[in-house]
């Protein structure tokens, strides 16, 4: 696949296939695991496979988007029957599992899987992380995919000053979207730990890097720690 015209009716083909066999969208994550080509020359020529969607096959496709979690995006074929739904949720909730406890729990993940969703990412390449073997993430070119690794499309990364919340989010996205679980990202040195005060729940939602820059005196620990939650 060289060309942006065999790009595009690769693209089509499989959107196409996708919703005229089971009436169901193409996720984009989807959609880059089945040809990694197709995510490849999208990478290259557009900057990403939603950005060269949205801009060079709006005409004939169209976006649709998740309204609680925006990580999950698909495509379908823009015509009078896609156009006339509007309850895209129900049908992306059946194709991505939803976690069975909805809690907000924060995991403490290993250090390097937590930074390939905060870390920056050069433009020109694309992040990886390792799903066997030892925890870990690369940047390459688009063409240069490890073995037994998945992408982290770049709306994933939300760089270092974003809020840790954030991360969270986009983690939980994308170990959805890849049918994944947490247990084998964690920091394995310090899991979640039980803990029903404000100074745990604090300490829960940070990872090794940010609990190093933070100094608090020995009587507000103490006060924290009075403090069921």
């Amino acid at each position: 696949m060289d060309s942006e015209w065999s790009l595009r009716d690769r693209t089509l083909d499989l959107v196409g296939e996708a919703w005229s066999d089971t009436r169901r969208p193409m996720l984009l994550s989807v959609l880059g695991t089945i040809d990694r080509q197709i995510a490849a020359t999208a990478k290259e020529q557009s900057g990403g496979l939603r950005a060269y969607i949205e801009n060079c096959l709006g005409d004939e496709l169209r976006l649709v988007q998740h309204t609680e979690r925006p990580a999950v995006i698909a495509a379908v074929p823009r015509n009078e029957e896609t156009d006339s739904i509007s309850d895209w949720d129900r049908l992306l909730d059946e194709m991505v599992a939803r976690p069975t406890d909805r809690r907000p729990v924060n995991w403490r993940y290993h250090r390097s899987f937590w930074a390939a969703f905060r870390q920056p990412l050069d433009k020109a390449k694309v992040r990886y992380v390792a799903i066997n073997g030892p925890i870990r993430f690369s940047d390459e070119l688009p063409e240069s995919q490890p073995a037994d690794t998945l992408e982290v499309p770049s709306e994933l990364i939300v760089g270092l000053e974003a809020p840790v919340q954030d991360v969270h989010q986009n983690i939980n996205a994308w170990l959805e979207n890849n049918g994944l679980g947490h247990e084998q990202f964690l920091d394995k040195s310090d899991t979640l730990l039980p803990s029903n005060d404000v100074l745990g729940k604090l300490i829960l939602t940070l990872n090794a890097e940010e609990l190093s820059q933070i100094s608090i005196p020995m009587h507000i620990v103490a006060k924290l720690r009075r403090q069921p939650v």
